[in-house]
């Protein structure tokens, strides 16, 4: 963070600037137990991620558990649903999606909402076709250069969409569509409109929702 804060440009508006400084997020959760994945584009930025990195205990490691897909046991797989990391920006954003589940896991099996949260994250995974953190989004040019998005690319065609249609998991292309070649909805695939990826919400008593509620299985 001293590092980063000390730069001349710090402060100055770095839009599509990737920030190679900070671990790579190619997915959260853990991609073979998810029932629910959500693709996007790729992880936001804010000055706090190198705070979250590189001076808070445990959370470093939970992130490369997640990148290593090693996190099959932890109780939280979904780092970002993980109540001991509810300062962090991802927190903020990934509860707006899924706390409603959480709820609705936590009234169904009496147990707290942080276990409701324990249990959905064991169930969701997200897939980033860029794994490097910026403050904007990202280029149909930079995902061609990229053999990272190539092989995220063909994971979701040549595994995932497999595993929809087969009713093994559902399939929810939040962002970016065309990027990751997905641009229709089918069986047990929801491709977001412009309308929806820009809020990106998933609320439960939406088409969207339901699917989420039935794969957990709270319906």
């Amino acid at each position: 963070m001293d590092e980063y804060a000390a730069r001349d440009a710090f402060g100055e508006p770095d839009g599509k600037k990737h920030h190679l400084g900070l671990l790579p997020q190619p997915f959260h959760g853990n991609l073979a137990n998810g029932s629910v994945v959500v693709l996007m584009l790729n992880p936001g930025f804010t000055p706090a991620d190198y705070v979250a990195e590189h001076n808070t205990s445990g959370f470093r490691q939970a992130m490369v558990r997640a990148i290593r897909q090693n996190n099959a046991h932890d109780e939280y797989p979904f780092i970002f649903l993980n109540p001991s990391f509810s300062w962090h920006t991802g927190f903020l954003y990934w509860e707006k999606r899924y706390g409603s589940y959480a709820r609705l896991a936590a009234e169904a099996n009496h147990t707290s909402y942080q276990q409701g949260l324990a249990f959905v994250s064991k169930k969701v995974a997200c897939l980033q076709l860029v794994p490097y953190h910026s403050r904007a989004g990202i280029t149909h040019s930079l995902v061609k250069k990229l053999s990272s998005s190539q092989e995220a690319i063909n994971f979701v065609h040549q595994e995932l969409l497999l595993k929809a249609e087969a009713g093994d998991l559902t399939l929810i292309v939040a962002r970016g569509s065309r990027k990751w070649k997905v641009t229709k909805s089918s069986r047990n695939v929801v491709v977001f409109d412009t309308a929806q990826a820009r809020g990106g919400y998933l609320p439960p008593d939406s088409p969207v929702g339901e699917e989420i509620v039935k794969r957990l299985g709270l319906a």
